[in-house]
């Protein structure tokens, strides 16, 4: 009996690991058909060499971009942008790549990372134009197609440039009720919360930035009409809201012009209008400029990305180990 014990047991003939692997391709075949993976360029390249998700990714966001630019002044729109050709050069082989992805359905580059608060006192707030992405890198011709979104022509026809945060958003702007009233809104949270930092409140929602942003550009045709307290709001949102190259950003283009309000514009609008608008978003709605003791760029939470990520089956790969 001890004998038969000892005795290794001979392996038995299954089809148990084929099956397996079956089972695991049907498993990641569901899970790419509903997710979308935001990655930066690192974990992009890291991926292209798993083979589930070289067979199955559909939906892939590339984020953290604005890395690939390097400038020479932040500040100064005219500056010359010091080109890292290997880098440019390795970025568009690995779209070229990740383009060949047999079941690949959608392509994007977040733009997101482009307005940014860092901890340089030199320099606190970073802000890129998305032009300066395609033009560092080669990307060829661009064209705004929306608010927060566009597209690019040529080799790279397959690519939209997006800003995530401001596309999650814009359908509450767009939905505004026309008898919607920024300074009324204001002064309701304001009693809510029994706070009165409407440094704090103007942010609540990117809706009640944009109707505060358009009454501010009426605010002479309508003085009679406003309060004090509306007037301290105007006040605040101004000195408050950011400006890049350190011009004010919140003019339209010199020459263009929009019958539309803010929070109508669309794919229907010129799009420099489109360009215009994303960019002064793009910068508002990453960070703004606190006063007083306690001034400087401050980032800016939006509630109504709270559930963004969740809601739209969306994988934030955080850790480069991970395997999808």
């Amino acid at each position: 009996m001890s004998d038969d014990i000892s005795r290794p047991v001979p392996p038995c003939i299954t089809n148990i690991f084929s099956t397996n692997s079956k089972i695991l391709e049907e498993a990641a075949d569901t899970f790419y058909t509903t997710k979308t993976l935001r990655l930066t360029i690192q974990q992009l390249k890291e991926c292209l060499e798993q083979e589930l998700f070289s067979k199955f990714a559909r939906r892939i966001q590339i984020i953290g971009c604005a890395s690939l630019i390097i400038h020479a002044d932040m500040h100064d729109p005219a500056s010359a942008r010091e080109r890292d050709s290997q880098a440019s050069s390795d970025f568009r082989s690995l779209l070229d790549r990740t383009l060949k992805l047999p079941k690949l359905q959608s392509l994007t580059i977040s733009s997101e990372s482009f307005a940014s608060v860092s901890g340089d006192t030199d320099e606190p707030f970073h802000y890129l134009r998305v032009r300066s992405l395609a033009s560092t890198v080669d990307l060829g011709e661009m064209t705004y197609t929306d608010i927060g979104r566009f597209h690019l022509d040529g080799p790279f026809s397959r690519i939209d440039i997006v800003h995530p945060n401001i596309l999650e958003m814009w359908a509450s702007v767009k939905n505004t009720p026309e008898e919607f009233n920024a300074f009324e809104e204001v002064a309701k949270l304001s009693d809510d919360d029994g706070s009165d930092d409407v440094t704090e409140i103007v942010r609540t929602s990117l809706r009640l930035w944009v109707g505060l942003w358009q009454l501010n550009n009426r605010c002479q045709d309508i003085a009679d009409q406003l309060s004090t307290d509306d007037w301290r709001t105007t006040a605040v949102f101004l000195q408050c809201a950011l400006r890049d190259n350190g011009e004010q950003h919140m003019m339209l283009p010199e020459g263009r012009d929009t019958a539309c309000a803010l929070r109508e514009l669309g794919p229907q609008n010129d799009p420099a209008i489109l360009e215009w608008a994303t960019e002064v978003l793009t910068a508002n709605t990453a960070a703004y400029l606190a006063f007083g003791d306690s001034g400087g760029f401050r980032e800016t939470h939006w509630a109504e990305l709270d559930d963004y990520e969740w809601a739209n089956d969306i994988i934030v790969v955080r850790d480069s180990r991970t395997k999808i």
